[in-house]
């Protein structure tokens, strides 16, 4: 017996946004024309631009999605109660402990610039409340961008121990 045909057709939606796929598992291209199911007893069935284009090799292409899945299933099955992470309150305490270092970086940088008195000073002579917050949101966007990437350079975000020059945590230590 011969299996039902799911007919897809294109469908244009209007606006630019990628769509998951469901033969690569990828996503379409930000493009206002989709190739969907039309008969919407299937769910959300879409395929992408470049799995559209290899219609005659749509079931190896599904295959070898499938093989993924069945690997990445078989990967996951393995990491079953081996695991060994630190509590959600400790993540929470060094979330925190980052971002309050983090702030506290940027805040000690803005102190030191003459840039902020300078915004200050022309709110206070202008009383412009538009210039003013765009002035101070621009500063501030730039030095907490800055940070960001001083930090991210030195590998300071990738948790707290690394912030405080302190290579301590069990997992990091196990891991080494």
């Amino acid at each position: 017996m011969e299996k039902e045909k799911i007919v897809f057709e294109l469908v244009w939606r209007g606006i630019r946004t990628n769509i998951h796929c469901v033969v690569c598992d990828g996503y379409t291209d930000s493009e206002p024309i989709t190739c969907e199911a039309s008969d919407g007893k299937h769910g959300d069935l879409r395929i992408c631009e470049k799995c559209f284009k290899a219609v005659k090799g749509i079931d190896a292409m599904f295959s070898k999605h499938i093989a993924d899945l069945e690997a990445r299933a078989a990967y996951l099955e393995s990491l079953k109660g081996r695991l060994e992470i630190p509590t959600h309150e400790a993540w929470r305490r060094a979330a925190t402990e980052v971002a309050t270092v983090y702030a506290a970086n940027v805040v000690a940088r803005a102190r030191a610039m003459p840039e902020l008195d300078a915004i200050e000073a022309d709110y206070e002579r202008d009383g412009d409340r538009q210039a003013y917050g765009e002035a101070h949101y621009a500063f501030w966007g730039r030095l907490y961008r800055e940070e960001f990437e001083r930090m991210r350079s030195r590998s300071e975000v990738t948790g707290l121990w690394l912030v405080k020059g302190e290579v301590s945590l069990p997992w990091y230590e196990r891991n080494r």
